[in-house]
């Protein structure tokens, strides 16, 4: 798992999701380079999304739709 978080360049919160195209084993969610596992794959985006809100992030330009720009 480190390998993934050392490769990840992403300024901003996300989520991390182990295993395989049926079943994630693992979940994080990644702020600031630091992992935080969670037990569930909704735990993970929970806390990836109100990581935006409490430090304040823009979400990234690709999180937007054009009719809301």
């Amino acid at each position: 798992m480190v390998e993934y978080v050392s490769e990840a360049t992403r300024p901003y919160p996300f989520v991390l999701a182990l295993g395989d195209d049926q079943r994630c084993s693992q979940c994080f969610a990644v702020i600031n380079g630091k992992a935080m596992e969670q037990s569930t794959l909704v735990g993970a985006v929970d806390v990836c999304f109100k990581a935006f809100f409490v430090f304040d992030i823009n979400y990234p330009r690709q999180c937007s739709s054009d009719c809301c720009l």
